[in-house]
């Protein structure tokens, strides 16, 4: 998977926001999964990549050869290479991994709550009450806390059965809860 990946968000209120917060002058904030996250727990991806993954959705192109039995009410079960108890192994298929957008959708759901903070912000910034790296700070606690809180209790499009019996759990975006965590902010000056 490529660590680079272009999207075009035509999203007008948005950059509303973004051209009101230029007008601090210099510095920014940055809000989203980072290159710092690290990588996922099994190492194949950046959580950057997981968070690509979710937020735009993918399609997969999988060779087959996982091996799989059936449980008790006949389930397709899979299983790990050399388990004696599997019966066959996958052919050659896709895995379409649906779009389950956290941070846009956080960005479109709240896009006026976030102005009003800014114009509030701005205010105290422009009365020199605020210092503009902590109305920075503030906008991204506010965004990044909101967008930690939509991993958790996003349910649309939900898991594939198979994912449900493998992480125990309906939440397409909530296993060990580490991507919600790895949403962060950076205020760059």
């Amino acid at each position: 998977m490529s660590d680079k990946v272009r999207i075009k968000d035509d999203d007008k209120k948005w950059q509303k926001l973004k051209d009101e917060v230029q007008k601090l002058g210099g510095g920014r904030v940055t809000i989203g999964v980072h290159g710092k996250a690290g990588k996922t727990k099994d190492g194949d991806l950046t959580m950057a990549n997981l968070a690509a993954v979710h937020e735009f959705g993918v399609t997969i192109q999988h060779p087959g050869g996982t091996p799989y039995k059936f449980g008790p009410s006949g389930e397709v079960i899979f299983t790990s290479k050399g388990d004696e108890e599997a019966v066959g192994v996958t052919e050659p298929h896709e895995i379409v991994i649906p779009e389950r957008s956290f941070i846009r959708s956080t960005i479109d759901e709240n896009v006026e709550e976030y102005g009003r903070i800014i114009a509030a912000l701005m205010a105290q910034w422009a009365t020199l009450k605020r210092d503009r790296a902590s109305v920075y700070k503030v906008i991204g606690m506010k965004i990044t806390a909101d967008i930690r809180n939509k991993t958790i209790t996003l349910k649309d499009p939900p898991n594939a059965a198979s994912t449900i019996r493998r992480k125990g759990s309906s939440n397409p975006l909530r296993d060990s809860g580490r991507l919600g965590n790895s949403v962060d902010y950076i205020v760059k000056e």
